[in-house]
């Protein structure tokens, strides 16, 4: 297996291939993407990142970030080349891979890649099949396993399209989707065991690999018999130094509780509806009027009615600094229904 060379030349270059522009939406993932190019400036003179969206409406939101630059191949169409879909899906690949894959586009992105480029990541298992088309040594940050998410949705009391087609599920026509749904349950159980085994596979492709908790690291590791890394969500360093205020509730004033999450994630949705129909509820019964602060982009976000309708959540959107809006709350609270990651 190659190894990534500890110092690289003057001159040399790293590309990055990304689902997402990591700098259009600030999220916890985007965080960590932005982190990711900050890592390959330090080592590198280049860093060409290739984002499978399309561009900002205005060449002013193109990120200006010191020797990195920005190329938007646009969003990958499940229906393009729908003959080579479907021929790579009854190969064996996931659904996740097969949506996201175009031969122009991997023909584009390695035209474009400068010579010099030395190391290539991807952010998700999605992209691997690109980075491993370009033949140098590449990074294949996964995030989580999704084929663990795909059993819990599969295994999980609600299904529904948009957990099997992500954000696909936006341009398939409805009476596709209506047609689609008896199957969803089927369709997510095979996802996940297809997932499985590509997992497998691209870990030890890979020259290097990583996921964001340690206990999925450790069970990637143990199945494919090589290191895998953690590498935990990135957060600003907290001034161990600092006097924290000490945080005690008296039942005479509301229970201030904080939620953090991006609303585009429909687990966070769910966390949502479950903290407005149940645990609320279930507090007032307490005599306990808590009052829930939800914390993240509400951008290109439809919050369900249900949420909006209870006066005791807060929609604070994002917020430039947590350690300031934690200062005002009681606890934390985490309610995870489906899904994976790190709260």
């Amino acid at each position: 297996m190659t190894t990534v060379p500890p110092q690289a030349s003057i001159g040399s270059s790293a590309a990055c291939l990304l689902t997402r522009d990591p700098f259009r939406v600030k999220s916890g993932r985007t965080s960590v993407l932005r982190t990711a190019i900050n890592a390959l400036l330090a080592r590198f003179d280049q860093v060409n990142c290739f984002v499978f969206e399309p561009p900002p409406a205005s060449p002013d939101q193109v990120p200006a970030v010191n020797r990195a630059s920005f190329t938007y191949l646009g969003s990958p169409s499940p229906f393009r080349s729908p003959i080579s879909k479907c021929g790579q899906f009854a190969c064996g690949k996931s659904l996740n891979e097969t949506l996201f894959y175009d031969g122009g586009t991997v023909r584009r992105i390695k035209s474009e890649i400068p010579e010099q480029t030395k190391l290539v990541y991807c952010d998700s298992i999605r992209l691997a099949q690109y980075a491993a088309s370009i033949e140098i040594p590449w990074i294949l940050d996964m995030d989580d396993l999704l084929s663990a998410r795909f059993r819990q949705f599969a295994d999980g009391n609600k299904t529904n399209v948009t957990q099997i087609l992500g954000h696909f599920a936006s341009v398939i026509p409805k009476p596709l989707i209506s047609a689609l749904s008896p199957m969803i349950r089927p369709m997510l159980a095979l996802e996940s065991k297809r997932l499985l085994k590509q997992e497998n596979f691209w870990a030890n492709e890979a020259t290097q690999v990583s996921l964001v908790s340690s206990d999925e690291a450790t069970s990637l590791a143990i199945r494919t018999g090589r290191n895998v890394h953690s590498l935990p969500m990135s957060v600003p360093d907290v001034d161990m130094n600092r006097c924290w205020a000490t945080k005690t509730w008296n039942s005479t004033e509301p229970l201030r509780v904080a939620f953090v999450g991006y609303l585009a994630y429909k687990p966070n949705i769910e966390a949502i509806e479950h903290l407005a129909s149940t645990l609320i509820p279930a507090l007032n019964e307490q005599g306990i009027n808590c009052e829930v602060s939800v914390i993240g982009s509400l951008e290109n976000v439809v919050v369900p009615q249900s949420a909006m309708c209870c006066e005791q959540i807060k929609f604070l959107g994002f917020v430039d600094s947590l350690n300031e809006s934690f200062d005002s709350q009681h606890a934390f609270i985490a309610p995870i229904l489906t899904g994976t990651g790190v709260k």
